[in-house]
């Protein structure tokens, strides 16, 4: 089963156009009134993908449901 949801995973990652894309928001922090930054980049190349938060506020002392 995790094979074969391995290869369908990279299977519709391969269907992403090679490159980078960034992203960057803010939610509502721990307290009122504070905002959290958030920041990610996707990287794509062939059926691999990876997701870097450099930037990213550090974690925050609470849950923070989207």
């Amino acid at each position: 089963m995790l094979t074969a949801l391995r290869a369908a995973s990279r299977a519709a990652i391969a269907r992403i156009p090679d490159g980078r894309w960034r992203f960057t928001d803010y939610i509502e922090g721990f307290g009122a009134g504070e905002l959290t930054h958030v920041s990610c980049t996707m990287s794509v190349e062939g059926d691999g993908i990876e997701l870097d938060y450099t930037g990213t506020d550090p974690q925050i002392p609470a849950a923070s449901l989207l």
